[in-house]
């Protein structure tokens, strides 16, 4: 019988006082938490009777209070406080964003339930309470004011991300690649993605005492006797019991169901609205046994063939967490991604059931990436500018606006050259084959009447002067304003970002002829991020401010 999770809202407790809590983080000031509340709940595990303490932390780090990018973290093998905000350092320099930890009363706990949950031993069914309870708790920071009377600070929704190492990454594994209507990506260091044996073989992996815990057990290996767990061959799971927004399905083995690469080629299609995923493992295992085919390595394949959006980072690379959070911060759940597949360069095929133990990167977008600021994505027409050097096939992913219907013919252009059509595939998945290095691709669906004629160029848009304080005048030559005002094309819209994507302001209704000052008086020396769009070309530019 399915079970579902309850909390005991009524028995919400604060751990802190009220008082705004201060801490230094050593060797940065940009990172030290301006604001922090504990909170505990009571969760009712797989039994439906017994409860566990849940504690989970709120932070606000920066001086902003507005829109935050929130940061969702699991906590690693008999992790805790002390361990998890030490990963805060390395989130960039500047940054303001909210953030949120969960941790058990005992650190240990997470040990047997991987932040997934358990098998109900009287009904031979694993219940995913401890995934739901975070689900639920992530939910209410989203649609309630829980945060603002934590820390003081509003999220951006469109902005949450989740993170952790080792058990809080395989949590995160669970959590971020099945609930696509939550998170913008999400970045497992050396998670497993999968709770069954290797190959069937029994005992083959060094977590088999706490994966028979949600899972079932072995035959003939760890049943033992009594017999204290069903074998995982009786033990099933209902599609969809970890995503209580979504109607329950059929039944399935719970080993296979929580085998990440057998739920999306199984239990989803290519359509699937996964988050942009990034991961790491260690080569070699760490544990004496093949930790790969059950981290990155069980994953990766599926990936590819569905051509989704993922960085895998193969090598001892636990401490890798800059590397994420880097690139995290940019990806949005209201815009889409690129998905590179079918590349030249970086791993595109080492598997260690195979003997293959080479470290490095597979679809590294600090080497082949985008541009997220120069994304249009509309209805008929969709543009982008790559980065870096490379050649891929691209794949437009959770695209918002832009017609994918399966069939859907598209024109498409090159660097501003025709370059014939494509056509989205049965699953409505956009693929633009073997783009090379720094191109723009430029979409607009066949028939549709969109004008592709009238093209900004990056020479039409003059900044000056640069650097500049406080004032700068952007000016976009007088032959496109013509152009504009005769075509049947968006007219000129111009607007400012922070270096970290964040919005600044908007100028478009302050342009005069082409030509607009900003007066940057109240804001901090750095780079600024100009977007000059007009028809279906967008131009960024940046501008930096020395005071």
């Amino acid at each position: 019988m399915a079970m579902k999770i309850f909390f005991l809202i009524s028995m919400l407790c604060m751990a802190l006082t009220a008082a705004t809590i201060v801490e230094s983080i050593p060797g940065t000031t940009q990172h030290s938490w301006t604001a922090m509340q504990e909170y505990t709940r009571p969760i009712i595990r797989e039994d439906g009777i017994t409860t566990i303490n849940l504690h989970f932390r709120v932070y606000r780090y920066g001086s902003a209070t507005a829109n935050l990018p929130f940061v969702v973290q699991v906590h690693e093998w008999g992790g805790g406080w002390d361990t998890m905000e030490p990963k805060y350092y390395y989130m960039p320099n500047g940054l303001s964003f909210a953030a949120i930890n969960f941790q058990f009363e005992n650190s240990s706990d997470n040990t047997w339930n991987w932040w997934y949950g358990n098998v109900n031993l009287s009904t031979s069914r694993t219940i995913p309470w401890i995934h739901n309870a975070i689900i639920s708790i992530i939910h209410e920071c989203e649609t309630t004011d829980l945060v603002q009377t934590a820390v003081g600070a509003t999220i951006d929704t469109n902005r949450i991300y989740i993170t952790g190492g080792s058990i809080g990454g395989t949590g995160t594994h669970q959590l971020g690649m099945r609930h696509p209507e939550i998170f913008a990506a999400y970045f497992a260091m050396s998670g497993w993605s999968r709770f069954d044996d290797e190959g069937g073989v029994c005992g083959a992996n060094a977590f088999q005492s706490s994966f028979l815990k949600i899972i079932g057990s072995c035959e003939g290996c760890d049943r033992g006797y009594p017999i204290k767990y069903p074998d995982r061959d009786t033990v099933y799971i209902k599609v969809n019991a970890d995503q209580t927004h979504l109607p329950l399905g059929p039944e399935l083995r719970a080993m296979d169901y929580t085998n990440l690469a057998y739920y999306l080629d199984q239990v989803r299609d290519p359509s699937w609205p996964a988050p942009f995923a990034m991961f790491s493992g260690n080569v070699p295992p760490v544990y004496g046994h093949n930790d790969l085919n059950h981290m990155g390595d069980n994953l990766w394949p599926v990936l590819e063939a569905q051509k989704r959006g993922y960085v895998y980072l193969r090598g001892n690379s636990f401490n890798l967490f800059n590397g994420g959070m880097q690139y995290m911060q940019n990806f949005r759940r209201n815009q889409s991604f690129l998905a590179f597949t079918n590349r030249n360069y970086g791993l595109n095929d080492c598997l260690y059931l195979d003997g293959c133990t080479t470290t490095g990167r597979f679809n590294d977008i600090a080497v082949h990436g985008w541009d997220h600021t120069t994304i249009v994505d509309e209805t008929n027409h969709y543009y982008v500018k790559l980065t870096g050097a490379g050649t891929a096939d691209v794949t437009l992913r959770r695209l918002q606006q832009l017609v994918h219907t399966p069939g859907t013919v598209y024109d498409l252009k090159i660097n501003n050259t025709a370059s014939g059509q494509i056509t989205a595939d049965q699953y409505g998945l956009v693929t633009i084959p073997q783009v090379a290095d720094a191109a723009s691709i430029d979409l607009v669906v066949h028939g549709s009447g969109v004008d592709q004629g009238t093209d900004l160029q990056a020479s039409d848009v003059v900044i000056a002067p640069n650097p500049f304080n406080p004032a700068v005048t952007i000016s976009v030559g007088a032959s496109r304003i013509i152009e504009s005002s005769r075509a049947s094309v968006t007219p000129l819209h111009l607007a400012i970002y922070n270096a970290n994507g964040r919005f600044v302001t908007d100028l478009t209704s302050h342009i005069i002829n082409g030509s607009v000052s900003w007066d940057a008086s109240n804001q901090p020396s750095g780079i600024y991020i100009i977007k000059v769009r007009m028809g279906h070309r967008e131009i960024i530019k940046r501008a930096t401010l020395l005071k």
